[in-house]
């Protein structure tokens, strides 16, 4: 027989092995995706990884499903009826009534009232088994032997057999209908029509490894992916993603825009910045060697970045090097501005609210 008939036969057995694993018992739920966040005394002071502002409010999100409200800039916070109990690794909003979480297990939560009630739009299991419609496709349309169809066909394998634990965690909203959202082992899935339908993301062209995706930011219709390896990702205007080069081959955490200048950040206070939107790249001293997690354009053009031991570094937008703020806080995850003097943070011990005037330093 063959090489090109036992190829042939090989894949028509793992396609048919596909459709009946995609409604095998093996793909049932897990019990926490059916199960709704529990709800906390204190849920402000819980473990949380993000927060936005949704109009008037502000939401975060964490551990658990933990969604959390605040209509008075922080003082007060109310958790919201969440149907899952799931890590959540981000939120964002496009209005001030839709908005979208996402997190462990594969999950997208979708919310129409402003983070009150939230649905499920994706997990896991769903996530999979679009991989492995979309690797049928393409099989379908270019044969077993086109060695890109072969390669997507093992990677929605890998995803089926390893079950779906993969988390999502970071997410592009342009608005209410147009969401991009990118997670571990390079998956990324588009929705175009408010999250209804997705669809996996074509990642050969830029990132042939599949590394994992950490954190994204957007400005002005300009777009900015980052994660491990170095890997930093640009979106041209005519919607196609491009790899592009800089002088830090580690990983990257995350990404901030403002008008002019672009700062990645990561392991070991390593940071890159851009001041022409992407299209060059130098390495920054930031004055710490802790790894940086998060970081936040405040709106006096200065730059905050937010390192994991507590340390708070800041720098103006084109300075070579950063210098910490003499206050330490407990780590923290992301940051908001809610007035010209006050910053909100959350990170593993809940929120924080941080003054600049009282915790500036001298350089």
């Amino acid at each position: 027989m063959s090489k090109k008939k036992v190829g042939q036969i090989a894949t028509a057995i793992l396609l048919s092995c596909m459709g009946c694993f995609a409604h095998a018992d093996v793909l049932s739920l897990p019990e926490v995706l059916n199960e709704p966040s529990v709800a906390a005394n204190h849920p402000e002071k819980g473990y949380l990884l993000s927060v936005v502002r949704a109009g008037d409010r502000l939401v975060a999100v964490g551990e658990s499903g933990r969604v959390i409200l605040s209509d008075d800039s922080g003082k007060t916070w109310r958790q919201a009826e969440v149907p899952v109990n799931v890590l959540l690794t981000q939120v964002r909003f496009a209005t001030a009534k839709e908005g979208w979480a996402i997190g462990h297990l594969g999950v997208v939560l979708h919310t129409a009232d402003g983070g009150d009630n939230w649905d499920v739009q994706l997990d896991g299991v769903k996530v999979a088994q679009l991989f492995v419609e979309q690797a049928q496709r393409e099989i379908s349309q270019k044969g077993d032997q086109d060695e890109d169809a072969t390669k997507a066909l093992h990677q929605a394998d890998f995803l089926l057999q390893d079950g779906p634990d993969k988390p999502f965690l970071t997410m592009r909203v342009e608005d209410a209908q147009r969401i991009t959202i990118f997670g571990a082992f390079g998956m990324a899935l588009r929705s175009l029509d408010g999250g209804k339908t997705w669809l996996p993301l074509q990642t050969k062209n830029f990132n042939p490894g599949s590394l994992h995706y950490y954190g994204s930011a957007s400005l002005g219709g300009h777009d900015l992916v980052v994660g491990e390896q170095g890997l930093l990702i640009r979106r041209l205007d005519s919607g196609i993603y491009q790899s592009m080069d800089q002088p830090y081959s580690g990983t990257f955490f995350g990404v901030i825009m403002s008008d002019g200048v672009s700062v990645a950040f990561g392991l070991r206070g390593n940071a890159v910045r851009s001041l022409d939107q992407g299209e060059s790249w130098q390495q920054i001293e930031t004055g710490t060697s802790a790894s940086i997690q998060g970081g936040l354009a405040l709106k006096d053009g200065r730059i905050i970045l937010l390192a994991e031991n507590g340390q708070i570094v800041m720098g103006s937008q084109h300075s070579d090097n950063f210098h910490a703020l003499d206050r330490q806080l407990a780590p923290a995850a992301e940051a908001i501005q809610i007035s010209d003097d006050q910053l909100l943070l959350v990170g593993p011990s809940g929120v924080q609210t941080l003054s600049l005037s009282a915790g500036e330093s001298a350089q």
